[in-house]
């Protein structure tokens, strides 16, 4: 909102009318220096399906162009934006590499981690305005333990009633095995958190539940509002690595907050009545 400056009252001379005219801009109108408000590098694994990539969340004021370099100082991804994108500015890009399987001929879980090596992974671009926005993420090889022993574990339950999905915490990387990585043992990676996230595939369209619980919550239950008779559904459990200081506190985030690391996921799938167990594992093939 643009401000006016009343009339001034005619008793007042001209030269300190002047003055009024030729005061700088106040500073409380003055716009903040565009920065980045997230940036966040990690390693996801897929310990059902067995595969592994790099995963990379921007956020931040509006923006022209963005690029990262990883530790080496390559640049490994730029993106910018054209004509009307360009003049409107971009605010968030999340990106994910290929996720190769773990145990493809040639490649494993050790060559995805040589070629996104640990550090401090810069982050710059230009802002709508032409200004410089930097900022650093930091990626480590701290992978955690893939959640284990998840229920219901197939089979079909009663949409009627309350579902409680549970797990319990692990200490592998199932079908994405370390092998010869040089990495902390995954059962002794400090954890952030669990992520839930259930998805009604059957009967479509897609319907999707999510959340995110604390490092000592190994449950949620979901309603039965969520659920529908007769239907397919897939879930994940995800456990989210909490990256940690030289001095063992938690990395926090600008505003004081832990910041999220790496992530395995495990998965598995349930279904509800009518359907029978055999349809049930029918829709998961």
């Amino acid at each position: 909102m643009r401000r006016t400056i009343p009339l001034l009252p005619i008793l007042f001379s001209a030269a300190f009318a002047m003055s009024l005219l030729v005061t700088p801009t106040l500073s409380w109108a003055q716009e903040e220096e565009p920065e980045f408000s997230e940036l966040r590098a990690l390693i996801e694994i897929n310990t059902t399906d067995g595969d592994a990539g790099l995963q990379i969340l921007i956020d931040g004021d509006g923006w022209r162009k963005v690029s990262v370099d990883d530790p080496n100082g390559q640049k490994i991804f730029e993106v910018k934006g054209s004509k009307s994108v360009k003049e409107q500015g971009l605010t968030e890009n999340f990106f994910e590499s290929a996720e190769p399987s773990c145990d493809e001929e040639g490649f494993s879980l050790t060559d995805t981690l040589d070629r996104f090596p640990a550090g401090e992974y810069r982050v710059s671009g230009k802002s709508i305005d032409n200004e410089q926005m930097e900022g650093e993420a930091i990626l480590t090889h701290a992978l955690p333990g893939a959640p284990e022993n998840l229920l219901p574990d197939g089979g079909v339950v009663d949409a009627t009633l309350p579902v409680m999905i549970k797990w319990t915490p692990g200490d592998e990387l199932g079908n994405c095995p370390p092998n010869d990585a040089d990495i902390l043992d995954p059962g002794a990676v400090p954890l952030f958190g669990y992520q839930l996230v259930v998805e009604r595939e059957v009967p479509g369209p897609l319907l999707v539940f999510g959340a995110e619980v604390p490092a000592g919550t190994t449950s949620v239950t979901i309603s039965p509002e969520f659920m529908q008779m007769g239907a397919f559904y897939k879930y994940e459990v995800v456990a989210i690595e909490q990256p940690l200081n030289e001095d063992g506190s938690p990395v926090l985030n600008e505003d004081g907050h832990p910041v999220k690391g790496n992530q395995s996921i495990t998965e598995n799938f349930f279904c509800t009545a009518p359907l029978t167990t055999v349809e049930c594992n029918e829709l998961a093939e």
